[in-house]
């Protein structure tokens, strides 16, 4: 395991569960509350929140689509291999993942065979949160885990079955949420373990856990089942079962998916993640073209260092998680959203910004300038193109 993976992990242990409790814990009590902190207008229509400022209409949210969320945005991020073309093309770090339908094993498995690689991630093209995903996937049980992935895929009466092959990096699945242009936070989300005590069995270690869990709303739904195959086949993957006692210290993955409905747990990481990460999200972002709200899903090594790739850009990203984080502070990218529309239009209009709005536009011209840069870099090779 990465050390440096592992030494986090142990600290974060220590820390205690946030709980939970309050029933309006949903999107739209947070959309409500910082609407009212912000004295602006949240009016529920249909589907749709609409932000006014006295009285003029500043924005809105369309379930957890931005209204500055082009379709063409929309379009490109549904895509996964459009987007990572895209990035590739702006020179964005990723993971350079091939594309295959289910009659390309052959195909896929002379591929992998010849990678410099040894471990690798196959995931289903047209499903989300993780379904089907296959990872810590090795050169030896490629065929097991594509015939799974496809196996889903049917059972899910997918019917153009097909998925990406990347590479696996044993490091940290950040999701950064990008409000508007800014920054707004960053969670780690570390997949479903346990930490032995020396005299537990992971059993018993489960069953602590799902006790935490069930004391918070957003949690108590994603309870860890002893009976699952995937959690047993994962445990037998490190020598362990359900009565196995681990060391002191020794962490045992119950999991690899870093969803949270996969049992992940969300850690906020907003203050400790480098700058670089941050701008790496931010150009993901300012790349493609018409969005300005996203969560970007980055893959690293080390998050307070320099360097992850960008595994996806998701236009209605759940920033609801960010708000209920398994631990640490809570942070408000739904506020945020509202406030940074509200500075918009006070430029628009020409009104006075406070010291804080005025710090908030600075971010904003940096990420306009991220944009302006891909746009003419797109120009330049266009023109040279057709020379």
């Amino acid at each position: 395991m990465n050390e440096i993976k592992k030494k986090y992990i142990l600290k974060y242990n220590r820390m205690r569960p946030n709980i939970h409790t309050e029933p309006d814990s949903k999107i739209d009590g947070f959309i409500q509350k910082g609407s009212e902190e912000l004295n602006i207008k949240a009016r529920k229509r249909g589907n749709k929140f609409l932000f006014y400022f006295y009285g003029e209409r500043i924005g809105y949210m369309s379930k957890l689509l931005s209204s500055t969320t082009s379709k063409i945005a929309f379009k490109i991020c549904k895509n996964k291999m459009m987007t990572e073309k895209l990035l590739n093309d702006f020179n964005i770090s990723t993971l350079e993942s091939k594309f295959y339908n289910d009659q390309e094993f052959k195909k896929a498995h002379d591929s992998i065979m010849k990678s410099k690689h040894n471990r690798f991630v196959i995931k289903p093209t047209k499903l989300a949160s993780g379904k089907g995903m296959e990872l810590n996937v090795n050169k030896n049980n490629f065929f097991e885990s594509w015939n799974r992935c496809v196996q889903y895929q049917r059972e899910k009466s997918i019917e153009e079955i097909d998925m990406i092959v990347q590479p696996f990096i044993d490091g940290f699945d950040i999701r950064i949420a990008i409000t508007e242009g800014v920054f707004s936070s960053a969670l780690w989300r570390l997949p479903a373990h346990v930490i032995g005590d020396g005299s537990s069995n992971i059993e018993s270690l489960i069953q602590d856990k799902n006790h935490l869990r069930k004391q918070t709303l957003y949690f108590k739904r994603f309870l860890y089942d002893l009976n699952n195959e995937k959690l047993q086949r994962k445990l037998r993957e490190q020598n362990f079962d359900l009565n196995s006692v681990p060391e002191m210290n020794s962490i045992v993955f119950l999991s690899d998916l870093g969803n949270l409905t996969a049992g992940a747990e969300s850690i906020d990481i907003t203050p400790y993640i480098s700058d670089e990460l941050k701008v790496l999200a931010l150009k993901a972002t300012a790349a493609i073209p018409g969005l300005q709200t996203a969560g970007v899903d980055i893959l690293t090594e080390d998050f307070t260092a320099d360097s992850g790739y960008v595994i996806e850009v998701n236009t209605n990203a759940n920033h609801q998680v960010h708000h209920l984080p398994y631990k640490g502070k809570v942070r408000k990218p739904f506020k945020d959203i509202m406030n940074i529309m509200l500075v918009k239009h006070k430029i628009k209009k020409q009104m006075n910004l406070k010291p804080s709005e005025k710090k908030i536009n600075e971010r904003l011209q940096k990420f306009n300038e991220y944009r302006s840069s891909f746009y003419l870099d797109y120009l330049a090779k266009s023109f040279f193109a057709e020379d």
